[in-house]
């Protein structure tokens, strides 16, 4: 569900866990303004960009929430994520950075409140971290646009005297799975 967007596996493991370990995850994460999807639906979940930042930060710093081999398994699984999701926040970021990317979306349908949802986190090497949450979008694609503008905006502030090839996405963004649980 990390290198492939697969809502089955994640639908597994929310249930695997369920929700009071969720919570006790996030609370120990210091996450207090994300708040599990009600009825089962983890793709209802809300969180805010402060919440994402937070997360990757855990991921990528050692920390005593996360163990080191959960942490290197999670960024290696980001850094993994295969090639029609490697959109959004990596848009930009220079070349030879090492990439850990994770993106979510939901469709305005059955659930039609704020069009497309889209959302892109990444970090960059162990250099920085991007979050980029929106909501609105008419479609999906028009999401992955407004993210990447952003992300390039922000590597060409962070990074200006990095020259040559920046990353750019080689595939469009592919929505495998239609289902509303993103």
């Amino acid at each position: 569900m990390i290198t492939k967007s697969d809502n089955d596996a994640t639908t597994a493991l929310w249930k695997q866990l369920g929700v009071t370990r969720v919570k006790n995850f996030l609370r120990a994460a210091g996450m207090a303004k994300t708040v599990p999807g009600s009825g089962g639906y983890w793709g209802l979940t809300q969180i805010t960009a402060r919440d994402e930042q937070r997360l990757l930060h855990l991921v990528m710093t050692k920390n005593t929430v996360l163990t080191d081999a959960s942490r290197a398994y999670v960024r290696k699984l980001m850094n993994q994520v295969v090639a029609g999701q490697r959109w959004g926040t990596p848009t930009g970021a220079p070349s030879g950075t090492k990439i850990h990317v994770k993106n979510g979306w939901l469709s305005p349908r059955p659930h039609a409140t704020h069009g497309w949802r889209v959302h892109s986190i990444g970090a960059f090497s162990k250099d920085y971290t991007i979050t980029v949450l929106s909501h609105d979008n008419r479609t999906m694609q028009d999401g992955v646009n407004t993210i990447q503008a952003v992300a390039k905006a922000v590597h060409k502030d962070l990074r200006p005297s990095t020259a040559g090839a920046r990353y750019a996405p080689t595939l469009a963004p592919q929505e495998t799975i239609p289902l509303v649980q993103r």
